[in-house]
């Protein structure tokens, strides 16, 4: 396995997550100050100011990590879209049986047929909701898998700054 730059071959890389890191400075500051003033009122005055600063260089702000969104998000609005769907889906089935039955004058449907299929329905679009976000979230929790495992392959030159991948056998 080569470890040079494949544009201009030099072997001065560096893994991007180590740039990212070692760019990164943080510092925390204390100043005291006293002051005295003249004249007729003449007084005498402090202060005290904290601070704190964190510096990033350009080449880390260049390898910084790919931003990824948490899958339980995608998951939880996948379920949400499903349960809207599946509602509107199974209340527009049931006025169109109920026009069917009203139009042919077959009467009443047993108030046990009706909860049965009730049941059945509500039964069909928990599961359904549940499946789908189950799928959302194992898919995006895999890109993101993939994006990070891409970027811990990743390797910067520091002679030209081209961004590459390294990938381990």
């Amino acid at each position: 396995m080569s470890y040079t730059c494949p544009s201009c071959k030099s072997e001065n890389i560096q893994k991007s997550t180590m740039t990212h890191v070692s760019g990164i400075s943080k510092t925390k500051g204390v100043g005291i100050g006293v002051g005295m003033s003249g004249g007729p009122l003449g007084g005498l005055g402090a202060g005290i100011g904290v601070g704190k600063a964190t510096n990033q260089t350009m080449l880390s702000q260049m390898t910084t990590a790919p931003k990824i969104s948490s899958p339980i998000v995608h998951a939880l609005t996948t379920w949400i879209l499903l349960l809207i769907a599946s509602i509107l889906f199974f209340f527009a089935i049931g006025i169109g049986i109920a026009v069917v039955l009203d139009s042919t004058n077959m009467g009443e449907i047993p108030v046990s047929i009706v909860r049965v299929l009730f049941g059945l329905s509500v039964i069909i679009v928990i599961v359904f909701s549940f499946w789908g976000a189950y799928k959302a979230y194992r898919k995006h929790d895999l890109k993101n898998k993939e994006t990070m495992t891409a970027y811990d392959e990743q390797y910067i030159c520091l002679r030209c700054g081209n961004v590459f991948r390294i990938t381990q056998p």
